[in-house]
């Protein structure tokens, strides 16, 4: 199986997802690529990275069977259009981000079937149970949801964007979402 996890490009370390991947698998015969960005955990058994050029990114995504990541709206906007149902686990604040906008990024993609929240590693090996056994969806972007869909469920959640780069964000998913369709 090759895996992808991402933590994203934010200044603080999001070790509880790392040692979440690390647990799980750890000890399956896995392959692929960690970007771990500042923090100090890199699980076991995939390639290590601290960051990632975009395009290095976009073709890990393509060439993942499973992605794995924190809740960051570009992130999932790739994770998405790349056809997979991204296993997300959104960071806490204040110690992992500076306030909760992931979680709520997650609760509306997943009323939406986008994204497949994790808490831990139970969450995390029941997918990986599911994957190996091939029945884990991957998802398709079109016919069955847009990328218009995404933003609209992001935009159209309880809370508006949280800080400018998020409105910025929901524009570009706008436009990928137009030259989708």
């Amino acid at each position: 199986m090759n895996l992808f996890v991402t933590v994203g490009n934010r200044t603080e370390p999001f070790d509880r997802l790392l040692r979440t991947v690390d647990e799980v698998f750890g000890t399956h015969p896995t392959t692929g690529t960690c970007q771990y960005g500042t923090s100090n955990v890199q699980p076991r058994g995939l390639e290590p990275h601290a960051f990632l050029s975009r395009e290095d990114f976009l073709l890990r995504i393509q060439a993942a069977d499973l992605v794995v990541a924190h809740a960051g709206v570009g992130t999932l906007a790739a994770a998405i259009e790349g056809g997979h149902l991204p296993l997300v686990m959104a960071r806490r604040a204040p110690e992992e981000c500076v306030n909760d906008h992931q979680q709520e990024i997650v609760r509306a993609l997943e009323g939406r079937g986008l994204v497949r929240p994790i808490e831990g590693p139970r969450d995390l090996a029941a997918a990986l149970g599911e994957a190996s056994a091939g029945r884990y969806p991957r998802i398709a972007v079109q016919g069955r949801r847009s990328l218009g869909d995404l933003r609209s469920s992001i935009h159209g959640g309880q809370s508006k964007p949280w800080h400018p780069l998020g409105t910025s964000l929901l524009r570009a998913l706008g436009r990928l979402a137009g030259s989708n369709q």
